[in-house]
């Protein structure tokens, strides 16, 4: 492993104890208006199906996964402390997050959508560029409440999970 790039084995499920972690790191994102607050109570209740990225006990990156429907569902809140950005820990964090998806439900096709300023990001990990339209949960639930909703820049990114041979492969 080199300095540069994130290690598998820093990726866990978030528990309890990552509450006040995963809160901090999202707070000077939150500042920059990057991210919609969240509270300790808001974390708490996504905390099952959050991951975390654990560098000497400290979080430094960390994405849940927010059900609309049963087959709709966002990638959320993903997080990269600034100065760890570029060693793949968002990568880590996504890809475990779509491994659980992969392996947890059932009902397929399965559809996964981000809001993000990068959509590259993204696409390496087989997502494609949509529209907002085609999500009007988010829009009607989150959206609203966003401080930039009239002069939204994010772009809408979709991978469906449907265990076919057309899903493509991100674990390489």
């Amino acid at each position: 492993m080199t300095p540069e790039t994130a290690h598998p084995n820093q990726v866990f499920r978030a528990s309890e104890r990552d509450i006040e972690g995963i809160y901090q790191l999202t707070l000077p994102y939150v500042a920059e208006k990057i991210l919609l607050p969240r509270s300790r109570e808001q974390i708490q209740a996504d905390i099952e199906r959050t991951w975390v990225y654990r560098q000497n006990d400290e979080i430094i990156g960390t994405v849940s996964v927010i059900f609309f429907r049963k087959d709709l569902c966002e990638i959320r809140a993903l997080v990269v402390k600034k100065d760890s950005q570029g060693r793949q820990i968002g990568r880590s964090v996504v890809e475990a997050a779509l491994q659980y998806l992969r392996n947890s439900y059932e009902h397929k096709p399965l559809r996964v959508f981000a809001l993000t300023y990068v959509p590259d990001f993204f696409a390496k990990l087989g997502f494609r560029v949509t529209q907002k339209e085609n999500f009007p949960d988010k829009i009607y639930e989150v959206c609203q409440f966003c401080a930039r909703r009239d002069d939204c820049r994010e772009i809408a990114v979709e991978l469906i999970i449907n265990g076919s041979a057309h899903e493509p492969d991100c674990s390489v």
